[in-house]
């Protein structure tokens, strides 16, 4: 069991060096935009996860045990095949493969841009299984895995500049139904250019517009105002709904409408989503 536990131990710890390498790369590729990065705080923790996880090996072979007269132990060496370890993950590489695939090739069959956007995310998302996966097989067989699976990686790498590049033909006009000092305004701006987008106060240039609906549902009791800020917001392309969004602020208590109002802007702008 030693051996075995051994063995496993290798295996995993070498797979993880790989894994943190494809994903070193992506985000090189990507601009340091891939969302994630698997780490593993120590060695100690890929030993514990080795010896638990042994069982997953499959096709181990062991040398006939010998004996040694010096130190009065059994020893054998356990070993397994390369090829018989990577047509055993290889299925499931492909799944992987097929996942993030499905939601690019969903991508490519829309022209709203919106949906493009939506299901590229999806597939790079996706890509995280996929990288686990390929650094498996990878490790097994860097040749059989770069064969048939090295034009996934490189179109995953890809998702990241063709997001980017549906949010460039997008100009946003921004139509809001009620505002204080453009508050609301900018808060909505902020969040369109932080996602990459271009906004523009040319309603006749723009490509989508963005209108924002403001509520400020609002009860009295016991003297007290209380107001329940929202948003609603709906990206229109030709009258069409491309991507909707709406937001709660939570309840604010005031003394006057006045007041009620003033905050109620205040939390909207401070809390761009």
């Amino acid at each position: 069991s030693e051996a075995l536990a051994n063995l496993s131990y290798y295996f995993n710890s070498s797979v993880t060096a790989v894994r943190e390498s494809n994903y070193n790369s992506l985000q090189t590729m990507t601009n340091g935009n891939v969302g994630r990065v698997k780490e593993v705080s120590s060695l100690e923790t890929i030993r514990d996860t080795a010896v638990t996880s042994h069982t997953e090996l499959v096709g181990v072979e062991y040398t006939e045990p010998y004996y040694n007269r010096k130190d009065r132990t059994w020893h054998c060496v356990c070993y397994i095949s390369r090829k018989i370890i990577w047509d055993k993950n290889e299925p499931a590489l492909r799944v992987a493969s097929e996942n993030f695939k499905a939601f690019y090739n969903k991508a490519n069959d829309t022209s709203d841009v919106f949906e493009k956007i939506r299901y590229l995310a999806m597939a790079s998302e996706k890509g995280f299984g996929f990288v686990d996966k390929y650094s498996e097989c990878q490790f097994y067989s860097e040749k059989l895995t770069g064969a048939a699976y090295g034009a996934d990686m490189l179109l995953l790498s890809s998702l990241d500049s063709l997001i980017q590049e549906q949010k460039n033909k997008c100009r946003i006009y921004i139509d809001v139904n009620k505002d204080s000092g453009n508050q609301v305004y900018s808060a909505v701006s902020q969040v369109l250019s932080g996602n990459g987008f271009t906004v523009t106060r040319d309603r006749q240039t723009s490509t989508h517009v963005a209108k924002c609906f403001v509520d400020f549902e609002n009860t009295l009791q016991d003297n007290i105002f209380i107001y329940n800020p929202s948003i609603e917001i709906s990206i229109m392309k030709d009258g069409n709904i491309s991507y909707s969004y709406s937001t709660n602020c939570g309840r604010i208590k005031v003394f006057t409408k006045a007041n009620g109002e003033k905050k109620s802007f205040e939390e909207l702008y401070l809390r761009p989503e």
